[in-house]
């Protein structure tokens, strides 16, 4: 079966949205992923993406339902042999998406949560490590190399996370992550071995208030700080303190000796 076979005749209505939601449509479902298919305005696209989140799940929530279990393949033949530049375009842009969703389903429902969103995650990845066709536009490659780097980063990130000593927690609050990093940069003097460094806030520990930051820029070196908390920049140029720079594995290491004193 071709590819419009194949949405014409899947039974969209084995599928349902989770309790008290409207958004889930079988004949809606299969309409998106044919306009999708057929996309060839790039004016079009955006609203087609639009039409494929909402059509099984909840774009605004970053949901998907588990429908996603016959959509999914689909979307994938699309963004590997549409027809069109702008369709495959549009695929690619709804596989990020999805990636970063969550399932969202009936409680009756027999499919297991964690399972389908594992299921999602691996089926995504897979495909996009996969050669883009050299044939491919630039916009497109460039999409999934995007892709790759940030999966290679977030891989990296819950290394890092899963290998904070005890007591070190990661700031997953951007509100709290934006305080600290506004605190640090008002207290910076010029001869402060991190002014104009472009450090992000990483962790914290809950014991001492010391703070672990990251370079942005190489984001091989940390540093372990100590805020004064004063609001200002501070006349000594030691301040605010920093306790460890360095490697990751030599701030597990500045820590353990820590810990064996």
């Amino acid at each position: 079966m071709n590819t419009i076979e194949i949405i014409e005749q899947t039974d969209w209505r084995q599928y349902k949205g989770p309790e008290n939601s409207q958004t889930y449509n079988p004949e809606y479902a299969m309409n998106s992923l044919l306009r999708l298919y057929k996309l060839t305005e790039e004016n079009d696209n955006w609203n087609t993406c639009i039409s494929v989140e909402y059509s099984i799940g909840n774009g605004h929530r970053g949901t998907y339902y588990s429908a996603i279990k016959s959509v999914l393949p689909i979307i994938i033949e699309i963004a590997q042999y549409g027809q069109s530049e702008v369709s495959r375009n549009c695929a690619l842009g709804i596989l990020v998406d999805f990636h970063g969703f969550q399932a969202e389903i009936a409680t009756d429902d027999i499919i297991d949560r964690e399972e389908l969103e594992q299921w999602v995650t691996d089926t995504i990845e897979e495909f996009m490590h996969k050669d883009v066709a050299r044939t491919e536009s630039d916009r497109n490659k460039n999409l999934v190399a995007e892709f790759i780097e940030n999966e290679i980063y977030r891989q990296e990130l819950r290394t890092l996370i899963s290998s904070l000593p005890t007591g070190w927690s990661y700031l997953y609050d951007d509100k709290v992550v934006s305080l600290h990093e506004l605190e640090l940069k008002k207290e910076l003097s010029k001869r402060h071995i991190l002014y104009k460094k472009d450090f992000q806030i990483f962790a914290q520990n809950e014991g001492s208030g010391d703070i672990l930051c990251r370079n942005r820029e190489d984001r091989t070196h940390f540093a372990v700080v100590h805020l004064t908390w004063s609001g200002k920049k501070e006349k000594r140029n030691e301040l605010p303190y920093v306790k460890y720079y360095g490697s990751f594995d030599g701030f597990l290491e500045y820590e353990n000796g820590l810990l064996m004193k």
